[in-house]
């Protein structure tokens, strides 16, 4: 990838509100997934956006509220955050609430690292997770097999509830949904679940998942006989 992650932190005074950490995980990570489609400019790291409310800036005055900075391949943005106010509203308001804040804060960190690659990946990213109802879930691997002459598409999910994410496998024909079951779940937040899922291979009649070798429930089979009715 050419952006290794987009980060959301948000923090009041001294006091990290992992709380709302958690609640817009899935949003970066929808964010890091767009821009990936789409940038074609230099490699660069992580891009951290930190949501603070006014007792933050009170409490460490060394930050520069609205501000950028770049560290290497690194990015960074002081954003502001009003938590009272934001309280207020519904979940789909603060969805996307912060992700007109995000869209702003890394198109002016686009804007001053002069790179219009970035800028131009923003644009695309932000109206193309609007087109999505700002859900995050996506498809990780997938394999489109014959089997009986008939063309099926088997597929691993990754999807985001309130406080867990999970991992599910989807078998289609001609775009209609056959099969689908849960494999794997974990709290909210931990990376390492976005990349342990590789491929899907069919081997003696079994839907086989393969990926990181530590990884308890892999490999994952399933019989075609359980999955094609």
């Amino acid at each position: 990838m050419k952006i290794e992650r987009v980060l959301f932190w948000f923090r009041d005074g001294q006091e990290k509100l992992i709380n709302l950490n958690d609640d817009f995980f899935g949003l970066s990570v929808l964010f890091t997934r767009l821009l990936n489609e789409n940038y074609r400019g230099k490699k660069i790291n992580f891009i951290n956006v930190d949501f603070m409310t006014d007792n933050t800036y009170a409490y460490y005055p060394i930050l520069k509220r609205e501000s950028a900075e770049i560290f290497g391949k690194d990015l960074r943005y002081f954003g502001t955050f009003d938590n009272v106010y934001f309280s207020k509203f519904n979940k789909a308001d603060k969805q996307l609430y912060i992700w007109d804040k995000a869209h702003n804060y890394l198109l002016e960190m686009a804007k001053i690292s002069h790179n219009e690659e970035l800028q131009k990946a923003v644009e695309f990213s932000y109206l193309q997770g609007l087109k999505l109802k700002l859900i995050p879930d996506y498809e990780n691997v997938n394999l489109e097999f014959h089997y009986n002459n008939i063309i099926y598409k088997a597929s691993i999910w990754i999807c985001f509830a309130d406080d867990y994410m999970y991992s599910k496998l989807i078998v289609e024909n001609t775009g209609r949904k056959i099969f689908e079951k849960e494999i794997a779940r974990t709290k909210i937040c931990v990376e390492l679940f976005l990349s342990i899922y590789q491929k899907i291979i069919l081997k003696n009649d079994f839907l086989i998942v393969q990926g990181a070798k530590d990884v308890d429930h892999l490999p994952f089979k399933m019989a075609l006989k359980d999955v094609i009715f």
